[in-house]
């Protein structure tokens, strides 16, 4: 299945209870919608997090975003090195 990057600008410094709330809401998008949230990586005072997903294609990915009002700024396939 394919794996995607996901990455978001939320344009504002951001808490960890944020962080954390964020990706308790898009797992259980993804549950809902057949993808997996495998990580999330962030940082703090540049508001920005960049999360991978496996799902079956983009558009799911999104869809799972957008249920949970977390668009990303950009979505990328990925490949994980061998």
């Amino acid at each position: 299945m394919p794996v995607f990057l996901g990455i978001h600008d939320f344009g504002k410094p951001l808490t960890e209870a944020e962080i954390k709330d964020n990706w308790s809401r898009y797992q259980q998008s993804c549950k809902k919608h057949g993808a997996q949230a495998w990580k999330v990586y962030y940082n703090l005072e540049a508001g920005r997090s960049w999360c991978v997903t496996e799902a079956p294609s983009a558009d799911v990915v999104n869809i799972a975003h957008n249920d949970e009002n977390l668009p990303t700024k950009e979505l990328i396939e990925v490949e994980k090195l061998k």
